[in-house]
């Protein structure tokens, strides 16, 4: 299947198996289908010699430098052995407050001393410059982040549609200094509004950077 790398929309059910609660654990990941909203096609006009004519000009274009997943979470903290035998499993009914997190690296260390709120040194150089969409005007806003095991003041944080409009499933953009490599955490509301209207709902939405065919791994933090 062809799928495109502008403006990518990926259906995500994550589940995690976790041994702990105090940190984010690596995510299981079930793709659903993709798509991609439509470019305004060109629109021809006749005139003659000797006119001038009023003309407005509206054109919609695809983002090259952002993606999208959404989804919903589900999972268990376990206790047991090296060879999966389960001690005891828990199982998570709420995941209101639970975190997905997303980075094309690989995390070493979640503690909050190596974890900070991103910056525009150390983000991939096509979100930097004079764009519409660039970092700057995207992730507009600033807050402190909060999870199970982080808390992060002035982090900066975009805010996805739903239903048409800018809602509250929030991503926010870190760094891990050990790993040099920047994270995108997308808070989790159970059951909440998605971007494709009332009626669908998601327990996230992310918003990534994301140019040509960028590899991205999942990590859930339960609440």
């Amino acid at each position: 299947m062809m799928i495109r790398k502008l403006g990518l929309f990926i259906l995500i059910s994550l589940m995690i198996v976790s041994l702990a609660q105090a940190a984010p654990g690596g995510a299981n990941i079930t793709e659903g289908g993709s798509s991609s909203a439509s470019g305004t096609s060109s629109t021809s006009l006749n005139i003659e010699d000797g006119n001038v004519t009023y003309v407005d000009i509206y054109s919609q274009q695809i983002t090259g430098k952002w993606a999208g997943f959404f989804g919903n979470v589900s999972g268990a903290l376990i206790l047991g052995d090296s060879s999966n035998n389960l001690f005891y499993s828990w199982t998570v009914t709420n995941f209101d407050g639970a975190v997905v997190y997303a980075t094309n690296d690989t995390i070493s260390d979640w503690t909050g001393g190596n974890i900070a709120p991103v910056n525009s040194t150390v983000l991939p150089s096509y979100l930097v410059g004079d764009y519409t969409d660039n970092f700057t005007t995207t992730f507009d806003a600033t807050e402190a982040f909060v999870s199970s095991s982080l808390n992060k003041a002035n982090t900066p944080y975009a805010s996805t549609w739903q239903n048409g409009a800018q809602g509250a499933l929030k991503t926010y953009g870190l760094y891990s200094a050990a790993d040099n490599a920047n994270i995108w955490a997308g808070l989790v509301d159970d059951n909440s509004e998605s971007f494709k209207g009332e009626n669908i709902t998601v327990d996230y939405q992310i918003l990534l950077p994301a140019q040509a065919m960028t590899t991205y791994s999942f990590y859930l933090e339960m609440p």
